[in-house]
This record gives structure tokens, C-alpha cells and sequence, in this order.
């Protein structure tokens, strides 16, 4: 579709269009907020949430307006009623999918990028060539991560975006238990203790490729 033939589309079909990819864009970045600095995100999505229903609404009473306007043409006229509200609704509707998309993205632009050093660390660590410190956090090759001696050792390398006590890390887990995790109450048993992994209650893993997980932590 050219750009001079949307030109001459009636002004509420257009402005329904620009809101709907304003809205997948905008959900979208508001995912990589969240993914970048946690709850901090509601600082930015409950702005932006209240202007597209603003904006629908808008286009809606506009959409209705053009549509007496050409009530000669029914279809057209039901039209010009319909998108508006069918944008606004979808909109609000995909919200929180799109955030999760734009997370989701993120992480997996994160782990692409750094995939060989995250590998070579696992490598370093299981080979015993890097001996688990003492503290916590640990360093190598520019980046921080933290063992779990098992056996078999773990690795976690921490994401950005956590909150509190709640976090997350891309996992390195070669016998793939972690794909187990979900919430326990304290005390309750998991399998491989999987509650006490990292200094975190680990609340769910999803496989990304190889021996690598996405995993939450509480």
C-alpha cells in the first residue's frame, strides 16, 4: 500500500492505524523497560496505557462522527465505527502480551550477544579451572555471575530488571533439572533442592538452547 493511497483513506481509519502501531511499539519498548529495570516500569506504562484509551476513545467518537458524515455508504460509515473500537480494544487487550514479547526479546538479545562468554565461563567452572569463590558474585571475562557447586555445578549469570529479592539470570545447568522450578513454600523439598540454587528460591525456568534456561528468582 502506497503512502498516497492511505493519504486519501478517511482521517479515522488512519489515525485507528497509527494507534495500533503505536500501540504494538509502545507495549513493546514498555517490555524492554520492565526488562531493564524492573517494576520501574509502571512509571512509563501507566502514562502511556492512559493515552491510548484516551486516544481510542478519541477515535471513536471522531470515527462516529465521520461515519454520519458518509451514511450514504453503509459500509463504509460501519467502518469508520468499527476500527476504532476494534483497535482500542485489541490494544488493550495485548498489552501485557506485547510487554512480555519486549522482555522475552530483550532477554534473548542479552544472551545471543553474550552466549560465547557464557559458555566459556560454564566450560571454565565445570573443568575446575574456575575455582568457586568465596563470595557470592564472582567476575571473569567482564562478567558476573554466580556458581552452584551441585554436584553437577551450576552457573547463573544475573539479568537486569530485578526488584527486592526477585531477579533473574540466564542458568547454565547441564542435567536440565531446573526446567523443574516452580514456587515452593519455605521448607518444602524440590527436586535437586532446587529452592536454595544460587542464594534464591528459583520460581521457573524455560529452555532457551543447549544447557541455557531463563530462570526467576524470589
Amino acid at each position: 500500500m502506497s503512502l498516497r493511497r492511505f493519504s486519501t483513506w478517511p482521517a479515522s481509519l488512519r489515525r485507528s492505524l497509527l494507534l495500533l502501531a503505536a500501540a504494538i511499539l509502545g507495549f513493546g519498548l514498555i517490555g524492554v523497560i520492565f526488562w531493564l529495570f524492573g517494576p520501574l516500569f509502571v512509571l512509563v506504562a501507566v502514562p502511556f496505557a492512559a493515552f491510548f484509551v484516551l486516544s481510542g476513545g478519541f477515535l471513536i467518537v471522531s470515527g462516529s462522527r465521520d461515519a454520519w458524515a458518509r451514511r450514504s455508504h453503509p459500509l463504509v460509515a460501519a467502518s469508520l465505527v468499527i476500527a476504532p473500537v476494534i483497535v482500542t480494544v485489541a490494544g488493550a487487550a495485548s498489552a501485557l502480551p506485547l510487554i512480555r514479547i519486549g522482555a522475552t526479546a530483550s532477554t534473548w538479545v542479552w544472551f545471543l550477544a553474550h552466549r560465547g562468554t557464557y559458555r566459556e565461563i560454564a566450560r571454565r567452572v565445570e573443568s575446575g579451572e574456575l575455582v568457586p569463590a568465596s563470595t557470592f558474585y564472582q567476575k571473569a571475562l567482564g562478567t558476573q555471575f554466580i556458581v552452584d557447586n551441585g554436584p553437577p555445578k551450576r552457573v547463573a549469570f544475573p539479568l537486569f530488571g530485578g526488584f527486592a529479592d526477585n531477579w533473574r539470570a540466564v542458568v547454565h545447568d547441564p542435567t536440565g533439572v531446573v526446567r523443574n522450578a516452580r514456587f515452593r513454600n519455605p521448607g518444602e523439598p524440590g527436586p535437586d533442592n532446587l529452592e536454595m540454587m544460587f542464594g534464591g528460591q528459583m520460581v521457573g525456568c524455560r529452555l532457551m538452547i543447549e544447557d541455557f534456561y531463563a530462570c526467576d528468582f524470589t
